[in-house]
């Protein structure tokens, strides 16, 4: 009986050390907690979603088949603003209104619209879970004086974080950089002529970091492309009408990753995790031809995947996470 009763409690010690290793493993956190944003059936994959402006009314196709179809929102005030608020495991339709700095949103745990004042008329949502409790946080980034302060409401508490960071002419890109699972507050500066570009990165772990990659006038672009739990430094390049995608991969020693994909008199970029692999897919909307598409580009292995979504002057929601 000794014996019997030593291996089991070996076996559950074992477990439990699997368990904890499980949950800090990297490949959890950066794209998985941006993915689910985009993961409505919470299959563990972005889903294809298109807000309508005519109608004011989101539609999405679920990666397991099924579609919604919900009013929501007004196109003249109203950023699209998806997320995880209600911790349900599914991305919740949501829209920050710029005429009252107020989050509106649709809980998918009971389809209760809610409401959540936050922000104010001029500032730019921004919406991630930067506590890394799985939930995510409303919060607004505001431009003024010349500077960029962020405003967030940390779901785990309630409270209120202020970060003043970056300059009011940066365009925001917040990402888990450091890989501990919570969204760190970054930027992207320019410098004049289109000319060099340079990341900022206030790590919630790892501490300050500054990053030249990629022209003034690149998109941005983060995701976690190589499966390392770290969001990649990423841009979008307009070179003659045709997107050019560069990846600075955090888990090879920021090796490059590149493709030309997309093309810039049609398409928007909606880059995330469209196979639930894990890896952040480069992605394009296309309106063309009086309909929608999406085109992603696996990154595992370069296939690619076409979802007629949408119909002309659709908008995608999946561009959020493009500044």
């Amino acid at each position: 009986m000794k014996t019997i009763f030593s291996c089991r409690s070996l076996w559950a010690a074992l477990c439990l050390a699997v368990a904890v290793v499980l949950l800090h493993a990297p490949g959890a956190n950066a794209q998985a907690r941006l993915r689910k944003q985009m993961d409505f059936d919470n299959d563990n994959k972005a889903d294809f979603a298109i807000f309508r402006p005519g109608s004011n009314t989101w539609y999405i196709l679920n990666s397991g088949g099924s579609m919604i179809g919900q009013p929501f929102g007004v196109n003249a005030t109203d950023f699209q603003s998806p997320g995880d608020y209600d911790n349900d495991g599914k991305a919740d339709i949501c829209v920050w209104r710029e005429t009252n700095g107020t989050f509106y949103y649709i809980r998918s745990s009971d389809n209760v619209v809610a409401a959540q004042p936050w922000g104010q008329s001029g500032d730019e949502p921004a919406p991630r879970d930067y506590d890394g409790d799985n939930i995510t946080d409303f919060a607004v980034v505001r431009r003024s004086g010349g500077a960029m302060t962020w405003y967030i409401r940390e779901s785990m508490t309630g409270a209120l974080r202020v970060v003043p960071f970056g300059l009011a002419d940066d365009f925001i890109a917040p990402g888990d950089y450091d890989g501990d699972g919570k969204f760190d507050v970054a930027v992207q500066r320019g410098t004049t002529g289109n000319g060099p570009a340079t990341f900022y990165i206030q790590q919630s772990t790892a501490g300050f970091a500054a990053v030249q990659w990629g022209l003034s006038n690149d998109f941005v672009v983060p995701g976690d492309y190589d499966n390392d739990g770290k969001t990649d430094i990423a841009v979008v390049r307009d070179a003659s009408g045709s997107y050019n995608w560069y990846v600075r991969l955090s888990g090879s020693g920021g090796a490059l990753l590149s493709a030309a994909f997309g093309t810039s008199a049609t398409d928007f970029t909606v880059q995330n995790d469209y196979d639930g692999d894990g890896r952040c897919d480069m992605a394009v909307y296309r309106d063309a031809g009086g309909s929608g598409t999406f085109y992603i580009r696996k990154t595992i292995d370069g296939s690619l995947i076409v979802q007629p979504w949408g119909t002309t002057a659709d908008l995608p929601v999946a561009s959020f996470d493009t500044h």
